[in-house]
């Protein structure tokens, strides 16, 4: 009985490729690393020196050739059978009319069996492995073997290439890119499912004795564990072969839908074009191999072609005068020839088409892929039509170095270039000294980022003068979120006197009181006894305040734009630079661990901490001794105490990182809260008065009239209660720690008349200790 070709396997009613699925075995690993016969994608490259020399330099051609894996698509074509092969002369699986060569057939196999798609058996092509070549049977390891002219299928190889006894087989691959894997008709199987060692085959109709395969009577099987290898072995007698096969009967013929006449051989189709590289120095030394290999790649990647269909040379290497480049004088123009050799005239007008419509990214491609370091254009021509145009793009010059005034390491200087000369944070009381004519406003502290007061002002001469002799300042109030940049001559550090010399606005913000008066027109130095500088020009008053020596427009305040603020920054625009020697600033230390309430304290579910609570409805009032002590701690259990409080803790607990506090007033008897923000602290504030009240929900609003209306907590100064809500007033309504009892027995004062009790709570993010759960 015939032997089924091993690239055959019927599958219901469909021929397809199937691999055989093979077992995992960790027991025999190493063996099988030796011994497993693996069909790999490889790129093999080879170079012709037949190539006719040019008169001006010597000609160099590099042929790629590189096969890309792809998932297999089986063509099903179908043609008649032509003539036999070139093996006509002597009787297959004998001795060969030439016994110098090993031939192989493939008729037993047609084309459209293959498990890759090459389209025609012109784009197939066949390598000898043997053990000596490869002792894993690697495809990349094999010999090409020589497709016989006019012949399909039919491959030819010197015999010197084994020896008697050696194990051997033989691969079959397609020569078009992108098409899978390379195959062989030698093999492995696993008695195990899964198995990854052994390549997958197809198997023929029936199973036989020796396994998968159906050569098993013209191939030696060697067991390894549960892997069993089936190699051909060479006797030296026997030259012709079959692929998948032990029988050479079907060799006789030409497989099936062979694509070419066996009498005539196909006319090659070629597109040539070429290429030209300048630069000063360059020279045909420059495209050696693998620099024409990479041109060849790249042409091959761009025009969509194997990269064995690509052939480069050098052509000639000639002096340019620069007048077809628009290059100098002593640049040198070598010049490639592209060839590719198309497999029919779709392919050809596919790849022409190609040519002719480059994009600036495949132009890119084709000239840079090489790295000539000495190339700095290419142009590429496909007949008379210019194809391809490229310049190297100049390497920007380094700036020179720079030779100006050097800042401290300290300093700090924004994206924009501004350096910061003054700021000031007054929200902890923190003021000048006038002393030692403004010493330390013109220069203290060492970290802008948590320094209170901080000051470089006596550099602002030597870093910020321009060359005109103009200073851009930016004075920006980051509580008010606004900003003013301008430029003015006179220096308000070193003046003296009054008056800004060529104030020009650029981006005004913040602009006073809007009036002829007070509009600002820059920065001054200022005479008085108030503060260094100031925006107030040539007026007594001294709002834009820089260097303030003390409060004013509220607690922990200092002239703004048109009103008290306690923060303001100050900078100059500069072209100077850090020293390159300054070391990196330390890491951030890390952020302070929030407070911890104690374990007894009482906070809501929107994150409000009871500081406060008074019931009165026992009589019960609150002593002014030490200070108010009483009123600022006492009681453990603000359920049951008549008196409780924790107002000592309202700065600890309540200040956010904008400086405020956000309150909540309760009365409970009158089912009304009121909600705010202030950021002057009642509890350590010393005297009467609010700063920056902002109501969020008021539903005790007193009498409702200007005078009395609620407008947050206040430090009371009296002798009737600690804190009230009638702000810059002698009443104490809303009243908190009340001495005495009023507006009936055993009430103090509310909103408007008297109650019983009242809660005040202050917004907070610190939290109770974990431990205290297990109380």
């Amino acid at each position: 009985m015939e032997t089924t070709p091993l690239l055959v396997k019927k599958n219901d009613d469909n021929n397809t490729i199937k691999g055989k699925i093979f077992s995992r075995s960790a027991k025999y690993i190493l063996l099988s690393c030796v011994f497993v016969l693996l069909a790999t994608f490889a790129v093999t490259t080879t170079t012709s020196s037949s190539s006719p020399s040019s008169s001006s330099s010597e000609r160099m051609t590099v042929r790629m050739r590189g096969y890309a894996s792809r998932a297999a698509a089986p063509l099903f074509l179908r043609g008649r059978s032509t003539t036999t092969s070139s093996l006509d002369a002597a009787k297959l699986g004998e001795e060969s009319a030439t016994p110098s060569v090993i031939s192989l057939s493939a008729a037993c196999s047609p084309v459209d069996k293959l498990s890759f798609d090459p389209g025609n058996w012109e784009n197939v092509g066949a390598k000898l492995i043997s053990k000596t070549m490869s002792s894993d049977f690697a495809f990349e390891n094999g010999i090409e073997m020589n497709a016989v002219k006019g012949k399909c299928g039919e491959y030819e190889v010197s015999a010197a290439d084994l020896t008697v006894g050696e194990e051997f087989g033989f691969f079959l691959y397609s020569k078009t890119s992108g098409n899978g894997e390379p195959i062989k008709d030698i093999g492995c199987e696993s008695s195990l499912d899964g198995s990854t060692y052994c390549p997958a085959h197809s198997a023929p109709e029936e199973p036989t004795i020796g396994g998968p395969f159906s050569m098993a009577s013209c191939t030696k099987k060697i067991t390894y564990g549960d892997l069993s290898f089936y190699n051909r072995v060479y006797d030296g007698s026997a030259l012709s072969f079959t692929w998948g096969s032990c029988s050479n009967t079907c060799g006789l013929s030409e497989p099936e839908a062979c694509s070419f006449s066996s009498t005539t051989e196909k006319e090659e189709v070629q597109v040539t074009f070429d290429l030209s590289f300048s630069g000063p120095g360059l020279s045909a030394s420059d495209f050696g191999p693998a620099e024409l290999e990479s041109v060849a790649s790249s042409t091959a990647e761009v025009v969509g072609v194997d990269a064995s269909m690509v052939e480069v040379e050098v052509v000639e290497s000639t002096a340019n005068t620069g007048a077809e480049l628009g290059s100098e004088e002593g640049v040198t123009t070598v010049n490639l020839q592209a060839t590719i050799n198309c497999i029919d005239s779709d392919v050809s007008a596919s790849v022409t088409s190609k040519l002719n419509s480059l994009t600036e990214e495949d132009e890119l491609k084709i000239a840079t892929e090489a790295k000539i370091e000495g190339a700095t254009s290419a142009t590429g021509h496909l007949e008379e039509t210019k194809i391809l145009e490229w310049e190297k793009e100049e390497t920007p010059s380094a700036p020179p170095a720079y030779d100006g005034p050097l800042l401290d390491c300290d300093a700090t200087v924004d994206d924009e270039g501004y350096y910061l000369v003054f700021k000031h944070d007054s929200s902890k009381g923190n003021y000048w000294s006038k002393a030692n004519n403004n010493a330390e406003s013109k220069r203290v502290g060492s970290n802008p980022e948590t320094d209170y007061k901080y000051s470089r002002l006596e550099e602002v001469e030597k870093f910020g003068r321009t060359d005109e002799g103009s200073f851009q300042f930016k004075l920006e109030y980051p509580t008010l979120s606004q900003t003013n940049i301008w430029t003015q001559t006179s220096n308000p550090v070193t003046a003296g006197k009054r008056g800004v010399d060529d104030f020009k606005a650029i981006s005004i913000q913040a602009n006073g009181h809007g009036t002829s008066t007070h509009s600002f027109k820059g920065l001054e130095y200022n005479s008085g006894s108030s503060n260094f500088i100031d925006g107030t020009v040539d007026h007594g008053n001294w709002f834009f305040s820089i260097g303030a020596y003390n409060a004013w427009g509220g607690t922990n305040k200092f002239p703004g734009p048109s009103s008290g603020v306690n923060m303001v920054k100050l900078w100059v625009k500069t072209s100077a630079k850090k020293p390159d020697s300054c070391p990196s600033p330390p890491p951030a230390p890390p952020p302070s661990p929030p407070p911890v309430l104690d374990c007894d304290a009482t906070v809501d579910d929107e994150g409000y901490y009871l500081v406060f609570k008074h019931d009165s409805s026992k009589g019960n009032y609150w002593s002014k001794a030490n200070n108010n002590a009483e009123s600022k701690r006492v009681g453990s259990n603000p359920e049951t105490d008549y008196k409780y409080s924790r107002l000592e803790e309202v700065e600890k607990f309540g200040r956010t990182d904008e400086g405020s506090f956000q309150f909540k007033l309760e009365y409970p008897t009158l089912s009304q809260t009121n909600i705010w923000t202030q950021t002057s602290n009642p509890v350590t504030a010393g005297k009467r008065g609010v700063d920056d009240f902002k109501a969020i929900s008021i539903q005790a609003n007193g009498h409702g009239t200007s005078t009395h209306s609620f407008k947050g907590l206040e430090y009371n100064s009296g002798s009737s209660n600690f804190i009230d809500g009638t702000v810059d007033h002698g009443n104490w309504f809303f009243s908190i720690g009340a001495y005495n009892a009023w507006g009936g027995t055993n009430k103090f004062p509310g909103p408007s008349s008297g109650v019983n009790m009242v809660k005040l709570w202050v917004k907070t993010s610190a939290k109770k200790p974990d431990s205290c759960a297990l109380k």
